[in-house]
């Protein structure tokens, strides 16, 4: 058991604590708002309980109020986890991670997986590990997924660096990444196993070594069905995302074979309303459909929000408001293995956003491990 493991024990012994013990309470409650499980699909009346930075519990909290928990009076409101974006891209919108945070933390975007290629294009490792650093000065939960392949196509492309396996190492041994990112070297299925299957050799090297240490691989599969989608899922290490997917076509191909479909419904480009249609029209289950931005600029973050915005987009194409939920929390929760986001349930992090309007997906109120934070950008 390392310290991190030794803190968290103690920690959730005063929960523990807090819950039985009369004379313990609680230090926010939320209170008399309706609460969105994400767990079981259902909106019901709840307060939610915090404790420092964890969730106590959500039900019926009045006797965890003392007199010096902050109530909060939520009523008409809704309250639901944080929203998680799987794959975006800090460079695309050409701000620090700072920054970004800046506009999308008042949003309710409280957990961001950055993928760095554009700066390890640039800079290599050391770019990759800058950024890196900066993010864990930050309030929220920002991990990142690294290539594994810088250039994608060598030979056809000039990069600052290179990143190949050998590098994975050093880059998975940081506990802010989260594993290899978007494996664009084998998107060509093809030419590259005709032409360069040295890249193929490479690739499944570092993905085998990412599983080992129990790290995820997410996948880049453009237009790709039946064999070609097959060798894609294998050389990901079988469990595999995609936020190249245009069509209905690919997503139910996609859904059908495990892959995590990663819509994407950012500032340049906007798929989700031809992938949703897959569960709108042909019934699949969307436990594997995952809402992400990819690439956001900093005028429709500061006009529009962020996942919220994604969110709201989600319910006017059909998609019932909690069910557009789950691809914002739970779904990508369940993708990556978080075990302390995602959902509000007991001992998770009170990462926590409360809605005014919910087809609008108005954000109210945001709460960082337990903080609540500014309403606005300044």
């Amino acid at each position: 058991m390392d310290a991190i493991d030794i803190k968290k024990a103690v920690q959730y012994r005063k929960l523990i604590d807090v819950l039985l013990d009369s004379s313990q309470f609680a230090d926010v409650v939320l209170k008399g708002g309706y609460f969105i499980n994400v767990i079981t699909r259902e909106i019901y009346e709840a307060d939610v309980a915090m404790k420092g930075e964890y969730i106590l519990m959500a039900g019926d909290a009045k006797d965890l109020i003392g007199p010096k928990t902050k109530v909060e009076n939520i009523q008409g409101k809704f309250v639901c986890p944080g929203f998680i974006d799987s794959h975006m891209h800090f460079e695309s919108a050409m701000l620090t991670c700072t920054e970004f945070s800046k506009l999308s933390i008042p949003t309710g975007t409280t957990t961001l997986i950055g993928d760095p290629h554009e700066i390890g294009n640039v800079l290599g490792v050391h770019g990759m590990q800058a950024m890196i650093e900066e993010a864990k000065t930050l309030p929220n939960r920002i991990l990142f997924t690294v290539p594994c392949a810088v250039p994608d196509a060598p030979g056809l492309e000039t990069s600052g660096f290179d990143v190949t396996s050998k590098d994975m190492k050093e880059l998975l041994a940081d506990p802010n990444v989260q594993g290899i990112g978007e494996i664009q070297s084998f998107s060509n299925i093809r030419p590259v196993y005709e032409h360069a299957p040295e890249l193929i050799d490479d690739l499944v090297a570092a993905v085998s070594y990412a599983n080992s240490i129990g790290k995820t691989v997410e996948g880049n599969a453009p237009g790709l069905f039946s064999k070609e989608l097959a060798a894609h899922i294998i050389s990901g290490g079988n469990h595999v995302s995609c936020h190249e997917t245009t069509t209905k076509e690919e997503t139910v191909e996609k859904l059908r074979n495990g892959v995590s479909v990663f819509m994407r419904e950012g500032s340049s480009q906007r798929n989700m309303a031809d992938c949703i249609r897959a569960i709108t029209e042909d019934g699949l289950d969307s436990r594997r459909a995952i809402l992400v931005s990819d690439d956001m600029v900093p005028a429709d973050l500061l006009n529009y929000g962020h996942m919220n915005d994604i969110v709201r987009r989600t319910i006017a194409v059909g998609i019932d408001p909690v069910e557009a939920i789950q691809m914002a929390t739970i779904n990508p929760a369940s993708h990556f293995g978080f075990k302390d986001v995602g959902v509000i349930a007991p001992g998770k992090r009170a990462d926590v956003v409360v809605i005014s309007d919910l087809n609008n997906m108005t954000v109210d109120q945001v709460y960082l491990a337990g903080k609540k934070q500014l309403k606005k950008a300044n």
